[in-house]
């Protein structure tokens, strides 16, 4: 007699496509790396964090906010929306992970840390706070939009933004310095 034993792969299979997009996706953020790094213009850098970001996200949107001494102001948005300046004193999870200079993530609007609020038509997201610039938001209409591998990417293309949008502030400086 024979004996067959019959294996189910389709999890291995599952496994292995997943593993391919992150390895993938892992040479597109170095691919954007690269871009950033050869951009000059901080206005250059924020439209073009937006657009990335859009690509990587199609269902969600992207907004990078500009740190004032009061307020977030929106310098660059993925979509033709209006978005209002956000006070950082306020209760706006962008202010929120500003002020704790770490990433909030959130899946539902219960999900929202103590005291802060989104406003809709967002139920999910991701912001990051880019040291010292602002904030990167990655906000999308469903719920549970984001996966933890999501996060990673956010934050470490974030920190490709803001250096930069250091690099650049740096180098206007020393033009500054030079010309007096």
């Amino acid at each position: 007699g024979y004996v067959i034993t019959l294996h189910d792969v389709s999890e291995r299979k599952q496994i292995e496509r997943e593993l391919g997009e992150a390895g993938r996706r892992m040479v597109r953020l170095h691919e954007h790396a690269l871009r950033l790094a050869g951009l000059e213009r901080e206005s250059d850098v924020t439209a073009f964090a937006t657009a990335t970001a859009e690509k990587e996200f199609p269902a969600a949107t992207c907004i990078v906010y500009a740190a004032t001494k009061t307020e977030l102001e929106p310098t660059a948005a993925s979509i033709l929306h209006v978005h209002n300046s956000i006070p950082l004193s306020g209760r706006h999870v962008c202010a929120a992970a500003y002020a704790a200079g770490e990433t909030l993530r959130f899946g539902a609007p219960d999900d929202l840390p103590s005291g802060c609020a989104i406003p809709l038509p967002w139920r999910s997201g991701i912001c990051t706070p880019l040291r010292g610039a602002g904030v990167l938001a990655v906000l999308a209409i469903g719920e549970r939009a984001f996966r933890d591998e999501d996060v990673s990417w956010v934050q470490l293309f974030a920190q490709h933004v803001e250096e930069a949008v250091r690099r650049i502030r740096l180098q206007e400086e020393l033009r500054e310095q030079a010309r007096r």
